[in-house]
């Protein structure tokens, strides 16, 4: 630790009454150090800067599908297991159908019967039109009869939408893979059951990752798909992969604030070991740039609303100055007014510092 210099407390002589005693003192003399050091310094020069986004989330498989089970029902065999490489349409697993089988057939004899009630209707109607245009009843049976056979068709193009989802319920008791991959991932494992909904599988191309993180919403204008990124987990701590947003999705969180999605694929991960859930951030390349003054962020200080640096003048005193700041990114801030190109700012200790303080030998960057 450098002692740069040593206030001095003085201490009075003098007498205090404490409960009806007198205490006396003399006078004391006696100096505290304050923690100073060599600060590092660096000039303030005009730069294009690009804006960083920090994207923050967690490392997941590439583009993998996830195969889940359209209905409840009992898993009668499976015909795949993790590792194993798989096409698209190859039967995953086979799934007990008589319950949807029952169903099916049960809506297929319904819908038998309202093409019955569509024939029958219609049949009706043209035999009412004949007897009207013999003047052989009033047109009210007419409309009448017209009433039945429509409400009879509409009632048939229901069900039409209705057999179709059940004849697809039926099909699904034998789940199949929707893309040639590996198997990453069986969720089934060893289960007998399965649910509407469960996932099963996890198919893709193994050793390939993304990020799927979430950025705020501000930042969405400063993001494009296309846009590099430096990729870190946690677990590698400083170790940059590369990286290039993929995907830019609709808000995917509300609160207080909103967060909007994120996909970064990996394009080189450092031959580091990856695996899907472990924490992770990527700091991408934003839209934003802009040619200015830019500093060092950890060089700008504040007292309330305001912001101030320390300026280096020629005696190697730290000159405190109001300075208005700009745009901000993850590393530096724009200073649009209070310091000129050139000028030797204080980047470090610089909450140590005293205005007009003489500082010691300057280190540069």
């Amino acid at each position: 630790m450098n002692v740069k210099s040593f206030p001095t407390l003085l201490v009075k002589s003098g007498l205090f009454l404490v409960g009806g005693s007198a205490l006396i003192y003399a006078n004391i003399h006696f100096t505290l150090p304050r923690y100073t050091k060599a600060p590092v310094v660096c000039p303030a020069v005009v730069n294009t800067m690009h804006s960083k986004v920090l994207c923050s989330g967690k490392i997941a498989y590439k583009n993998a599908s996830e195969i889940k089970s359209e209905i409840y029902s009992t898993v009668l065999r499976k015909e795949v297991k993790e590792a194993q490489r798989v096409k698209k349409g190859d039967l995953l697993v086979a799934l007990d159908a008589s319950a949807q089988r029952i169903g099916f057939e049960n809506t297929k004899r319904r819908g038998e019967d309202l093409a019955k009630s569509v024939k029958n209707a219609k049949s009706d109607y043209e035999l009412q039109q004949s007897l009207f245009d013999k003047k052989a009843i009033p047109r009210m049976n007419v409309e009448k009869a017209k009433e039945q056979w429509d409400k009879a068709l509409v009632d048939q193009n229901l069900f039409k939408e209705e057999f179709a989802q059940e004849k697809k319920r039926f099909e699904k008791v034998n789940v199949r893979a929707d893309r040639d991959g590996v198997v990453l991932v069986d969720y089934l494992q060893a289960n007998a059951k399965v649910k509407d909904n469960d996932v099963l599988f996890l198919i893709g191309t193994p050793g390939q990752y993304q990020l799927n993180g979430e950025v705020d919403e501000l930042n969405i204008g400063n993001l494009a798909v296309g846009a590099q990124a430096d990729v870190f987990v946690d677990a590698y701590k400083d170790i940059s992969m590369s990286g290039i947003v993929t995907q830019i999705k609709p808000v995917s969180r509300t609160g207080s604030f909103s967060m909007v999605g994120v996909e970064v694929e990996i394009t080189d991960n450092k031959n580091l070991s990856l695996a899907t859930n472990l924490s992770a951030r990527a700091l991408i390349l934003g839209n934003m740039q802009k040619q200015a003054i830019w500093i060092p962020i950890e060089a700008i200080l504040a007292d309330g609303n305001d912001r101030f640096a320390f300026v280096v003048d020629a005696k190697n005193r730290a000159r405190k100055r109001s300075v208005q700041t700009g745009l901000i990114t993850q590393t530096h801030v724009e200073i649009a007014s209070g310091l000129k190109e050139g000028e030797n700012i204080v980047v470090s200790d610089c909450k140590f510092l005293r205005d007009g303080e003489r500082i010691g030998v300057v280190k540069k960057p």
